[in-house]
């Protein structure tokens, strides 16, 4: 790309009064604990931090500035073919919804087992652009005390039983909701092998325990619920 084109990818000037440029946000998470799996949770979090920002090439919001070029009365062929292949429309801080973001960062982190966590927001301002820096006050996470299934006097019983076996889930594991949906997956799947082919992840329920604890650990449970008069082919 030519210095020249390089020097003029300023965009600052063509921001409008009333608005800021979004350059985007970042997540800080303070913690006094050791955390299992803190890089991909660190990871997770980040991505719920919308909108992006304008895109950068070397340093340089070229989308950005091709919009405004192309916004002139003659942008001339070149401003118009740069648009074409990189164009971006702006993103001003006006989109950014802060309180949202912070009510999905929670949502996050309790279906992960960090209940009570909190967050908060800093907006840094500049003349004409402004970014958002979330703070997480992160609480121990709950842990896996045990892992138990309500047994029953259904045919089915004695598969589910034997899929318990090969079961992922261990003690000490922190409470997550997508380890319960790949645990009701892995079962259903496993019970349609073993010919019970009507039935339904749905009809396996979870339940956590915290009552017999004081120190965040949790006991789950889970049952297989009626929904028939336990033929093979039947539900359950």
């Amino acid at each position: 790309m030519p210095f020249g084109l390089l020097v003029g990818c300023g965009v600052t000037k063509h921001i409008p009064e009333n608005e800021k440029l979004y350059t985007g946000a970042t997540i800080e998470i303070n913690r006094d604990f050791s955390v299992k799996g803190f890089k991909e949770l660190n990871a997770e979090l980040e991505g719920l931090l919308k909108p992006e920002p304008n895109s950068k090439i070397l340093g340089m919001r070229v989308g950005l500035w091709s919009h405004y070029k192309v916004q002139k009365e003659n942008p001339g062929f070149i401003n118009r073919f740069i648009y074409k292949k990189l164009g971006e429309e702006p993103v001003y801080f006006s989109s950014v919804e802060i309180a949202k973001t912070e009510g999905l960062i929670l949502n996050r982190l309790d279906n992960n087992g960090f209940f009570f966590s909190e967050v908060n927001s800093e907006v840094q301002e500049q003349p004409k652009k402004a970014s958002v820096n979330y703070k997480v006050d992160l609480a121990q996470p709950y842990q896996l005390g045990s892992y138990q299934y309500e047994k029953d006097s259904l045919p089915i019983d004695r598969s589910i039983r034997k899929l318990l076996e090969a079961t992922k889930i261990a003690e000490g594991d922190y409470f997550s909701l997508e380890m319960m949906k790949n645990e009701r997956t892995r079962l259903d799947e496993g019970l349609k092998n073993e010919g019970f082919y009507n039935f339904n992840p749905d009809f396996l329920i979870f339940e956590a325990d915290t009552n017999q604890y004081d120190n965040k650990k949790f006991d789950l449970f889970f049952e297989a619920q009626r929904k028939c008069s336990g033929k093979r082919n039947c539900a359950i």
